[in-house]
């Protein structure tokens, strides 16, 4: 999330998301070979942990061709993840902004501080979207009465016009 903040906030990659690039893959492989996560190899165990107490060392029980799709395999994960982290960031650009500048100005924020701004971006989201439909109902509306005033001799009212359209779309099914 790191490496894909970056790019998203500072349009640049830099050094400063190594420690990402060292887990991901070390956690997408384990999803793979481990955990039984991959569609491709489904709950097939290709990797026995040598050292679980320490750094949980493994070693890989598969042929080579195996060990090739492995690495495809987690490369697909990384760059999905990657893209998704992307897509997060991206769609709550302005909480991220809001919740730096709360940073900015007090320098540190309690999980409180931090729900609070959360629900009030929710709730602005919310109002925003509630308007929109407001505005798309009143735009249909009107849509709809203008195409009734236009066949005033098929329909006499608008209730007439939904009434009939109804019926047609029940006999249709």
């Amino acid at each position: 999330a790191g490496r894909s903040a970056e790019e998203v906030f500072f349009q640049s990659i830099t050094s400063a998301a190594s420690n990402d690039i060292e887990k991901a893959p070390a956690i997408a492989r384990a999803m793979v070979t481990r955990f039984g996560m991959s569609e491709q190899f489904d709950m097939v165990a290709l990797e026995q942990v040598t050292n679980p107490y320490l750094g949980a060392d493994g070693s890989m029980v598969c042929s080579s061709e195996t060990a090739a799709r492995v690495d495809s395999e987690v490369g697909g994960i990384i760059r999905k993840a990657h893209t998704r982290a992307l897509e997060i960031l991206r769609e709550n650009r302005d909480l991220m902004d809001k919740l730096a500048k709360y940073l900015l100005e007090r320098e540190s924020i309690t999980g409180e501080e931090f729900l609070q701004i959360l629900r009030e971006y929710d709730q602005a989201k919310a109002k925003a979207r509630k308007s929109v439909r407001l505005r798309m109902s009143g735009e249909l509306k009107e849509a709809i009465e203008t195409y009734v005033a236009d066949h005033s001799n098929q329909y006499k009212s608008m209730n007439d016009f939904i009434c009939q359209t109804l019926e047609e779309k029940i006999k249709q099914d």
